[in-house]
């Protein structure tokens, strides 16, 4: 089968490159020719089919542009909302072939809950209901369109993220440069992601704070970049931390650190599913993660610990426990790796596959 994956861009950085490349590598072994539509001429991967690039910058032309280059494909599958809208559009405009959307985050429902919004809300449900399928990355993400939208069930399915255990274990054993070592000559707390609201650093600062004060030593490193990163290094500064904070930015290879890090904390304030702890649970680092609106907690029944945002004792009180109990920690760490097996990139091809098939043939 000829499909085509329509994504905004192919950059190193984005979760959703890391998704649609790890699906193509092993759709293609199953036997799909995999192409890919961008919006932007940004690639910083290569991939074993070709790139088409969508000229037009608004919705309907691309909307156009999808119709015309379905006609060479058996089905086209879009990545995150805009893209699945822009499928909607062209399903409108005539397009007869099979559109699959894709979503990937839980937010829906806090943006737009509002009765305000019920206008817009009535609108993009309109737009869901052009498509073949809708695939969502959690229930949780399934219930927060179902909340939103009013979707109807036969139109979601849910099919978890892959990740590529392999890859991930195989960029662990690179070395740490130099400049870095100090750092870990101390335990180390480790958290993964985009300086932004939805990851909640300003609450990790607050909590490394604590285990501070309760005699813990301990560096905290942050891997990524955002809008927030001004915001953050001030508050390190404020809380007087700013010594054991370590701010790298975004790394090519963040693997690397967090194999040698003790601890991953995530304070996310909702994710759709949160490829960053299954990462880390890869190369068996056990996490103490928020629990409020997280699609990661209905797929992840070992290898950590749950903690509630609202309560920073809860925090310090799992991640201490980490940190001291030695039996615990090798048997959440043996917890993890096994649990980040179910994710591999190749059975979760095989849920895709089915899905290509069952809407191929309606």
């Amino acid at each position: 089968m000829k499909v085509a994956f329509y994504v905004p861009h192919l950059k190193k950085v984005s979760a959703i490159t890391k998704i649609a490349l790890a699906l193509e590598k092993e759709l293609t072994k199953l036997g799909f020719k995999v192409d890919f539509i961008l919006q932007k001429e940004l690639v910083e991967e290569k991939i074993l089919g070709k790139i088409l690039f969508l000229r037009s910058k608004n919705d309907l032309g691309r909307a156009k542009e999808i119709k015309e280059i379905s006609k060479n494909y058996e089905l086209i599958l879009g990545f995150m909302l805009p893209m699945t809208n822009v499928l909607a559009f062209s399903r409108l405009l005539g397009n007869k072939k099979p559109l699959i959307g894709s979503i990937h985050n839980n937010d829906h429902y806090l943006k737009y809950g509002k009765a305000f919004y019920l206008p817009s809300r009535l609108v993009q449900r309109f737009l869901f209901e052009r498509l073949d399928k809708i695939v969502v990355v959690s229930e949780a993400v399934r219930q927060d369109l179902k909340k939103t939208y009013w979707i109807s069930e036969e139109k979601v399915i849910t099919i978890y993220n892959p990740i590529d255990v392999d890859e991930i274990r195989e960029q662990a054993q690179e070395e740490v440069e130099e400049k870095y070592k100090k750092i870990f000559e101390k335990p180390v707390i480790v958290n993964v992601g985009r300086l932004h609201k939805q990851k909640g650093q300003w609450h990790l600062l607050k909590i490394f704070k604590m285990l501070l004060e309760s005699g813990e030593d301990l560096n905290l490193l942050i891997l990524g970049d955002g809008e927030l990163r001004d915001y953050l290094v001030n508050l390190s500064k404020d809380l007087g931390i700013q010594n054991r904070v370590f701010f790298l930015g975004f790394q090519k290879n963040p693997y690397k650190f967090v194999k040698r890090s003790k601890v991953f904390v995530f304070t996310s304030l909702w994710e759709g599913f949160g490829n960053a702890i299954v990462e880390a649970m890869a190369l068996g680092i056990p996490f103490v993660a928020s629990d409020t609106q997280v699609g990661y907690k209905e797929v992840i029944n070992g290898g950590g610990f749950f903690a509630n945002l609202g309560n920073y004792e809860d925090f310090v009180e799992k991640i201490r426990k980490l940190l001291k109990d030695e039996e615990l920690y090798k048997k959440l760490s043996e917890e993890a790796i096994k649990i980040s097996e179910k994710f591999r990139p190749s059975k979760v091809a095989v849920e895709y596959a089915k899905l290509f098939e069952s809407v191929r043939h309606g």
